[in-house]
């Protein structure tokens, strides 16, 4: 018994080592993912203005993503509403192909909907679709 599971372990060993291999000889490229969801729930403007709008702004223009949506949760949104500056910002995402979308709980909690929505922020409830894309090919990252 033990012989046959040692055979047996030789054996996918030698296929997955063999798959790899002939994936490199055929320089076949690695599919890359089209879609990335920045998830942004810190009320901290500094993580806004150092990794959220760089690396958002990046990577629509750079084209590192084709699809990028920045989706604003929680504090995040409280943040968002009151700060003139971050709201400049936030047009210049928009201008770049950025989709924004914000959780219309969270916006109805900080009572920031109007403000959100006048900002051409699409406001909607998003626990079904955050889910959603968690459990999709998207990837989401979380600020």
């Amino acid at each position: 018994m033990k012989r046959m599971i040692l055979i047996a372990g030789i054996f996918l060993v030698f296929i997955h080592c063999n798959q790899k291999d002939s994936q490199t000889m055929n320089n076949e490229p690695t599919p890359k993912l089209k879609s990335l969801v920045i998830l942004w729930t810190s009320s901290d403007p500094e993580v806004f203005n150092k990794v959220v709008f760089p690396y958002g702004l990046n990577s629509k223009k750079q084209e590192w993503w084709q699809e990028v949506e920045l989706l604003i949760w929680g504090p995040s949104t409280k943040l968002l509403a009151e700060s003139a500056e971050l709201q400049e910002k936030i047009k210049t995402l928009q201008t770049a192909g950025v989709v924004l979308t914000s959780c219309r709980w969270c916006a109805d909690q900080y009572e920031a909907t109007y403000t959100l929505e006048k900002l051409g922020i699409d406001v909607k409830y998003m626990g079904k679709p955050l889910t959603d894309y968690l459990q999709s090919d998207k990837r989401v990252i979380t600020f």
